[in-house]
């Protein structure tokens, strides 16, 4: 089998984030996703909240 150094890396790499996966309790799992969706939301949100705020300060702006 004829396999890249950096394939190797790849599959090493997949293999050992499996491995620390495994070893949380299913609910640490699911915290650490709930918490990554959280803050991209949040993420999102607060440039939404700025471009409405700089959308309104320009139109008040205009008036």
């Amino acid at each position: 089998m004829c396999e890249t150094v950096s394939t190797g890396k790849k599959a090493q790499n997949v293999w050992n984030g499996w491995l620390e996966e495994r070893d949380l309790a299913p609910g640490e799992v699911v915290s650490q996703w709930l918490q990554e969706k959280t803050s991209e939301g949040l993420a999102i949100a607060s440039e939404y909240a700025q471009a409405g705020f700089d959308r309104a300060l320009a139109r008040d702006q205009g008036t």
